[in-house]
């Protein structure tokens, strides 16, 4: 069974989501391992009090060089935090190469169905990337670009090591939280779109349930078979819970920015919440005095806050 070792960053604000995602990937695939860049003592602390069998935290001594280093005190949290998703990636590969394939997983993703599908598309291929994919409704937000980098996949080939180091160059050299429209770049996302042109042999994942979100979600048909939840014709992989924000135990915001249906409601998001809630009990349980991870209850966008009744 092929191998697979994945790669994340996990801040305070994010231990849940982690953990939700860390779970839902382990539940589908037994062959992988989850190397986790804490970006925080408290992440670091909670998650070694939790003692994930198949998981690997790392410390931010380990990643950085002095380029980023010096990154570290001049950008904004979010930015510096975007710049280490390849640093993050590219340490993984270097020095835990065991692997058949790797990928950086954004914490707030959450997995229903097996991830080695995205590979076996084409086992062959070097890169791996899904694309946005963008409904009708968010067709004026493609400046963010063709692929969404929640997930980016690579093979153990050396033209995929090539490639993460070029990506980890390019988000050191630039890695703004607003789109620059004038250099076409934003975060750490648009600078993938080259590796067709530079390093070649990149597969676009063609299923519709690899990185699902509320961008595309609109026009696709959610079916239950045989206990498993369908986005059209493809079985759901990952959904990517983008801007989702918790505010307690049973309370949340599903996303602050488009409205979604009640059957997406339903079958995606109250499984998550449900997940979510269980995470915060058993953080709880290992550090009571634990209060980050939640939002402000001052920052409810109205557009679909939701209290869990169970």
């Amino acid at each position: 069974m092929d191998r697979i070792h994945f790669s994340t960053v996990v801040s305070e604000k994010y231990i849940f989501k982690f953990m939700v995602m860390y779970q839902s990937l382990i539940h589908h695939y037994d062959n992988l391992h989850v190397y986790v860049l804490c970006l925080d003592e408290w992440s670091y602390q909670i998650l070694n009090a939790l003692k994930y069998e198949k998981s690997t935290l790392l410390k931010l001594e380990y990643i950085e060089d002095d380029d980023l280093r010096a990154l570290s005190t001049q950008r904004m949290f979010h930015e510096y935090a975007w710049t280490l998703k390849p640093a993050t990636l590219y340490y993984v590969m270097k020095n835990f190469s065991e692997a058949d394939y790797f990928a950086h997983v954004d914490a707030d993703l959450c997995f229903f169905s097996n991830p080695i599908a995205i590979f076996k598309e084409n086992s062959n291929a070097k890169l791996f990337l899904t694309i946005h994919n963008y409904s009708r409704s968010f067709l004026s937000h493609t400046d963010g670009g063709v692929y969404n980098t929640g997930f980016v996949g690579c093979s153990s080939k050396p033209e995929a090591y090539k490639a993460v180091k070029w990506w980890r160059k390019k988000c050191i050299e630039a890695c703004p939280l607003t789109i620059d429209k004038e250099k076409q770049i934003y975060g750490d996302q648009r600078y993938v779109e080259h590796w067709e042109t530079i390093f070649g042999d990149v597969h676009i994942v063609q299923s519709k349930g690899a990185n699902a979100a509320v961008w595309n979600i609109d026009d696709y048909s959610l079916t239950m078979r045989n206990g498993e939840l369908y986005i059209g014709n493809d079985k759901l992989i990952f959904y990517h819970f983008s801007h989702f924000s918790i505010y307690d135990r049973k309370s949340f915001d599903l996303t602050n920015f488009h409205k979604l249906s009640d059957q997406v409601i339903k079958c995606v998001y109250e499984p998550y919440m449900i997940l979510i809630s269980q995470a915060i009990k058993a953080v709880h349980r290992v550090c009571p005095e634990f209060t980050g991870g939640y939002s402000p209850y001052y920052r409810r966008s109205g557009k679909h806050y939701y209290e869990l009744k169970k």
